[in-house]
């Protein structure tokens, strides 16, 4: 059964969600940095364990908070159940899941854009009965078509009589070496066969059916509404592991890094433990960026909802506004990820942001060096005071007596032209002796 629901919102109501929509855009434009920034921050936890000394499982002590790794089983001294359903047994980490049978609202939406800005949205709900877990169990007198919903009469609230819970041992160990399980974080469990497994306390209320416990009378060939299934997930001793951690004593304790502490175990040798950490660093930095790419551009486009709001006036205009608002965006949400990925990786590495930093300095002091040669040499000095021969070009007048270019200054000449001998007196004869 389906039901349908139609709202209307006229062109001023579009206009004011639009507005609320922008706002949004604008929160998640700068909340996109903030991610990529704390995913080029995340630890490499691959890079310090490659670091690790490897030890032997056998031989337990030393290396007091020195960062080591060993590889060997999982094991334990204890014992660990489900006191409800499952005996103790050799199990180090044991998980329950409990779901609930029941209605499930699922809703479809369609908006159609009106002439003059308004929109039209059609809402369809449907219902399935499902597998719910417990701690999310929905409540059909929240669903929107309650009572109408057919599917949900009967039974309109079934709180679960039980819940998933988790269970540990205190302590394991790899070979010699023991932990706390509790500080350490350890590979996942595997689904547990109950065939495997000593079940206790099922009486009338449970049967049991494959891997699933079926309780309060629940028939596993006719499910009900309201009905109750659990399931486990076990991690058992026996697992080939390699843990890292700190040496203390005989025990393993959380290895002190950049303000975390790294204690866990992985499956396989030494090397798989190093591959999976790689992995795991680069799906998480994929999912990151990626994520944040997403948040700028959607972010991004959102600011515009008023702009399409008002060309929403003409339907095919909102549309042609929206895709190219899009594609506009597109290209500059990418490059802006990625100058904002190379920004925060050298922000979040000393060595780059050392590295980044003398190649500024030596930058400017090539530029201010190639600025000075450009300016060309000094000119040369001016005249000095007084007239005298410098860069004009122009050689001193003579010395002061008549002297020139080097000759020494004498009496003044007595002849016409200096230089030449003295001619003869007037009348043309020299001059006789003194008269007697």
């Amino acid at each position: 059964m389906a039901v349908t629901r139609t709202e209307r919102t006229g062109f001023f109501g579009n206009l004011k969600n639009s507005i609320i929509t922008a706002l949004i855009g604008v929160l998640l434009f700068f909340a996109s940095f903030v991610l990529i920034y704390m995913t080029a921050g995340r630890t490499n936890w691959a890079k310090l364990a490659e670091t690790a000394e490897q030890v032997e499982a056998g031989q337990a002590g030393g290396h007091d908070g020195q960062l080591i790794a060993i590889t060997g089983e999982l094991g334990t001294d204890e014992t660990l159940g489900d006191d409800q359903f499952i005996a103790p047994g050799a199990y180090i980490e044991l998980n329950r899941s409990v779901e609930v049978y029941a209605c499930v609202e699922h809703t479809e939406t369609e908006t159609r854009d009106k002439v003059g800005g308004g929109t039209e949205t059609i809402t369809t709900y449907t219902y399935r009965m499902e597998w719910v877990s417990a701690e999310s169990l929905p409540n059909p007198s929240n669903y929107e078509a309650y009572p109408e919903a057919r599917e949900c009469d009967g039974l309109h609230s079934y709180p679960a009589q039980l819940e998933g819970d988790s269970f540990e041992v205190s302590t394991a160990s790899v070979g010699e070496w023991t932990f706390r399980v509790s500080d350490a974080q350890l590979p996942g469990g595997e689904s547990l066969s109950l065939d495997q497994a000593e079940l206790i306390n099922l009486g009338q209320s449970g049967t049991r059916s494959g891997n699933y416990i079926y309780l309060y009378g629940a028939d596993p060939n006719t499910t009900r509404l309201g009905d109750h299934r659990v399931s486990f997930t076990a991690l058992r001793p026996g697992l080939g592991v390699t843990i890292f951690g700190a040496g203390d004593g005989s025990s393993l304790v959380g290895f002190e890094h950049e303000g975390k502490r790294f204690l866990r175990a992985l499956r396989g040798e030494f090397n798989d433990a190093i591959s999976s950490l790689k992995t795991e660093f680069a799906v998480l930095g994929i999912m990151g960026y990626v994520g944040g790419f997403f948040m700028m551009w959607f972010g991004m486009s959102m600011v515009f909802a008023p702009l399409h709001a008002i060309a929403g006036i003409l339907p095919f205009l909102k549309k042609a506004s929206s895709f190219i608002v899009s594609l506009i965006t597109f290209p500059i949400a990418l490059v802006l990820t990625l100058i904002t990925m190379l920004i925060s990786n050298i922000l979040q590495s000393p060595i780059a942001l050392a590295i980044v930093g003398v190649l500024v300095i030596g930058g400017a002091v090539y530029l201010y060096k190639n600025r000075r040669k450009d300016d060309g040499p000094a000119a040369p000095p001016g005249p000095p005071p007084g007239g005298g021969f410098g860069g004009g070009g122009m050689p001193p007048g003579p010395p002061p007596g008549g002297g020139f270019g080097g000759m020494p200054p004498g009496a003044p000449p007595a002849g016409p032209m200096a230089g030449t001998p003295p001619g003869p007196p007037p009348g043309g004869m020299p001059p006789g002796p003194p008269p007697a």
